[in-house]
Order: structure tokens, then sequence, then C-alpha cells
């Protein structure tokens, strides 16, 4: 018959809630896909919403919010959609700019035959 001193005693220690919380995103951002499968992800909501009966909601949000940046006396106000085309999509051609950069300099496109293609697209 086993007596009692030979059970293993369970440790359990409590997780902060922020720690319940952000684990499972914390792991999802280190992922090396996470950032197009969240991007894959977005486009199909708003696909769906955009094909909606909530598609006046859609339009009102991206037609109708107005952004507004100014420094004292100038500023300059448009709408979210001119904000989303032209401010976004200049940061994201800058970072794809500088991902093939790195690529060409120290990465699979050091070889002019593995550039060639990249170049002239």
């Amino acid at each position: 018959m086993a007596s009692g001193h030979n059970i293993p005693k369970i440790v359990t220690t409590a997780r902060a809630p922020a720690e319940v919380v952000l684990g499972p995103v914390m792991r999802f951002a280190r992922l090396e896909s996470s950032g197009g499968i969240l991007l894959i992800m977005c486009a199909v909501a708003a696909m769906i919403w955009a094909n909606s009966p909530a598609s006046s909601s859609y339009l009102g949000l991206f037609h109708e919010t107005i952004l507004t940046v100014g420094f004292g006396d100038w500023a300059l106000s448009k709408p979210l959609l001119l904000w989303i085309n032209d401010l976004l999509m200049a940061v994201f051609f800058l970072f794809v700019g500088l991902e093939i950069k790195r690529e060409i300099i120290i990465g699979e496109l050091r070889s002019p035959k593995a550039a060639a293609l990249p170049i002239a697209a």
C-alpha cells in the first residue's frame, strides 16, 4: 500500500490575466507567415462587409471619415480612403524596396542571374 509521502506535489502558478490574453497573440506574431495570414483575413472580412447589406457603413467609413494632420496653422484634412491609398501604400512599397535591397546585398538575390527577374519586374 502506498503511503502519502511518495505522492508528488503539483505546483501550479497563476498566470497574469494579461499573459493569458496576450500569450496566444504574441505566439501568432512570432510566426513568419502571420502578416500574410492577417492580410488575407482582413481582405476577406472587407469583401464580405463591402458586399453585405451593411455596405453603406463600409463606404461611409472610408469616404466620409475625415482625418486631419496639422502643425500650427497648417492642416491637411483628407478622407480615410485617401490616407490609406497614398500614405500606407507608400510605406508598403518603401518596405518592399528595403526588403529587395537586403536580399540583393546579403540574401538570395546576390547573384545577377537570381536577381534578373525581380529587377525586371
